[in-house]
């Protein structure tokens, strides 16, 4: 399977540099046995935007000597049912896509507690310059219903996120153990 950019996705020249550059992103395999959710997985290196002086690091997946693609793996946007016709988001909606990958990478490898992951996404959806209504909206979704996707995590799961998801100061390089 190919990665493909989203520069299929417009993004106005009035963002900020930082998130008008995203992360090639690899359409999910139906058949692999490791990617049950059928996610998309990241397929580049990518940093997001810089929030209190860091940023949360990617890094492209890889086939395993298994013959699976392992990587990190992310919904996109990912709101209750409720709250998508309100603010009719779609799993690739810009401004808010980079923002959210950003927060899967957080919640995933646990880089922050659950409540600082989901203040970071407030922080970045307000740095793209999305509404105070829509970013509270998906705010208080992510704050209200994300525990159950936090305690599903075992230590399993957030060393594997931790394999390609790195929390870094800005200007530093992550260090990506093999």
């Amino acid at each position: 399977m190919t990665p493909f950019p989203v520069e299929f996705l417009s993004v106005p020249n009035t963002f900020p540099v930082e998130f008008r550059d995203m992360p090639l992103l690899m359409p999910p395999d139906m058949l692999a046995p490791n990617n049950a959710a059928h996610d998309w997985m990241i397929a580049s290196t990518w940093r997001s935007p810089a929030i209190d002086g860091q940023q949360v690091c990617f890094r492209p997946g890889r086939i395993g000597a298994d013959g699976l693609w392992h990587g990190f793996y992310t919904d996109g946007i990912s709101i209750p049912w409720y709250a998508q016709p309100l603010i009719r988001l779609t799993p690739f909606s810009m401004p808010e896509l980079g923002p959210c990958i950003e927060h899967d990478g957080g919640y995933g490898a646990q880089l922050f507690p659950r409540a600082t992951c989901d203040l970071r996404l407030r922080a970045a959806l307000e740095t793209v310059g999305v509404s105070a209504f829509r970013r509270d909206l998906i705010y208080k979704s992510v704050d209200e219903f994300g525990g159950g996707v936090w305690d599903a995590h075992t230590p399993e799961s957030i060393a594997l996120s931790r394999q390609f998801c790195q929390l870094v100061n800005v200007g530093a390089e992550p260090v990506w153990a093999d």
